[in-house]
């Protein structure tokens, strides 16, 4: 259900759910909201809503209280970070002003240094983030669901079939990524198109009573968020 689609994959599904939504019957699924037709005869509407789902998380009054308290709960480590990062650039600049000046048991001791403190300061940098991107995604995962409940009932409540996800662009995320968030049972035409392609194919079902599943993703948790790391 939350599998990316492409702009152009997106247009496909929405053209076969348009065609599913006037052909299946709907006492077998439940009353479901549905979209009013235009006339007689012409085919059934259907109601598609885009949001940002992960801006609408953290755009709420809860979600913006609860990222305020995770900032300043990091703010002490951010700093000790960037004193880090200061005595680090320090010592680089007193090497690269002093280096015809020491000799090489000196210059070698002051590069030993810079090279320990170093690595410290990324080893503290990357588990300050990993520390950071955890507690942020409790956030999003726990002020998310309270937001999905409501989108939901928005959704059912106005007569929605469908509600697109559209992703933060970033590494990960083209511009104009999609992901499909919540729909009506309605609009899923996978048995529909199943019933067709063993019509037109003419293949006859194994003898085998039991039928093999196919592998499938585990459904993420919504929201989906994004990891942000503390500022050095």
């Amino acid at each position: 259900m939350t599998r990316k689609l492409t702009p152009a994959l997106l247009v496909t599904a929405v053209v076969l759910s348009l065609a599913a939504f006037a052909q299946t019957t709907r006492a077998a699924a439940g009353p479901a909201p549905t979209a009013p037709t235009t006339t007689a005869g012409s085919p059934t509407a259907v109601k598609v809503g885009f949001i940002s789902f992960e801006q609408a998380v953290f755009s709420t009054n809860e979600g913006q209280r609860e990222l305020e308290a995770l900032q300043k709960k990091f703010d002490p480590k951010t700093q000790e970070l960037k004193s880090q990062k200061d005595e680090i650039d320090a010592l680089q600049k007193q090497l690269q002003t002093q280096s015809d000046k020491l000799n090489e048991e000196a210059r070698a001791s002051l590069v030993k240094q810079i090279e320990a403190k170093n690595k410290n300061f990324q080893r503290n940098g990357e588990d300050a983030q990993a520390e950071y991107g955890r507690e942020l995604n409790e956030i999003s995962n726990r002020v998310g669901q309270k937001v999905f409940k409501t989108l939901t009932k928005y959704a059912e409540a106005n007569g929605y079939a469908a509600i697109i996800n559209v992703l933060p662009s970033d590494q990960q995320n083209p511009p104009g990524q999609l992901s499909l968030l919540w729909f009506v049972p309605q609009v899923n035409v996978t048995k529909e198109i199943i019933d067709l392609y063993n019509k037109e194919s003419g293949v006859a079902p194994p003898a085998s009573t039991s039928k093999p599943t196919a592998p499938r993703p585990a459904a993420p948790k919504a929201p989906a968020s994004t990891t942000t790391t503390p500022k050095k």
